[in-house]
């Protein structure tokens, strides 16, 4: 293998993650509008914590850095529900 290679084989699992990433935050928007219709909050500490705990279990190897990515995930749903959110009152 060369470097060409694994960049290239790189840029195909972007790719994919890009097109996971857009797949999830439609199902955030979705999430986002049943928390609005039923006043619900939009972060749920529990339910992060959960997914943090089956993360950790299945990317053991990887442990803190594929937490921070899940933080991230979190971190940017909260933020596109709030922006959702603010659009509904306007």
């Amino acid at each position: 293998m060369n470097l060409e290679y694994l960049r290239e084989e790189i840029d195909k699992v972007d790719d994919e993650l890009l097109m996971l990433f857009v797949k999830r935050m439609r199902l955030v928007s979705q999430v986002a509008d049943y928390k609005n219709q039923h006043h619900i909050a939009v972060k749920n500490a529990e339910r992060e914590a959960a997914i943090l705990t089956r993360i950790q279990t299945n990317a053991e190897e990887l442990g803190d850095e594929a937490a921070q990515l899940f933080h991230t995930l979190f971190e940017l749903s909260r933020t596109y529900q709030d922006k959702l959110k603010q659009g509904d009152k306007q």
